[in-house]
């Protein structure tokens, strides 16, 4: 009888994981559907799993690498300091 007492323990115990697991999936989906745009929503429900919504939003909504690049360039000229001796300028 307490093989089957450690049994049913184990098998609660592991219901109740899955449940909470299951319940932390439901809110991170929610969660996904409630900050996205709407017309995401109709490319993104079609999948069941979260990790394949993610990879399409990430794919669709990724910045490209001209995009970086004009980035890294935006924030470099805004950073970038004038040094008078250096500038090929006439006063």
């Amino acid at each position: 009888m307490t093989i089957y007492a450690a049994q049913i323990t184990i098998h609660h115990t592991e219901l109740k994981e899955y449940r909470r697991t299951r319940k932390r999936i439901g809110q991170i989906q929610r969660h996904i559907h409630s900050t996205i745009a709407v017309h995401l929503i109709e490319e993104v429900k079609h999948y069941k799993s979260i990790r394949e919504q993610l990879k399409v939003l990430t794919r669709r909504c990724a910045q490209s690498i001209t995009d970086r690049k004009y980035q890294a360039q935006l924030a470099y000229s805004t950073v970038k300091v004038f040094h008078s001796r250096r500038e090929n300028f006439e006063d």
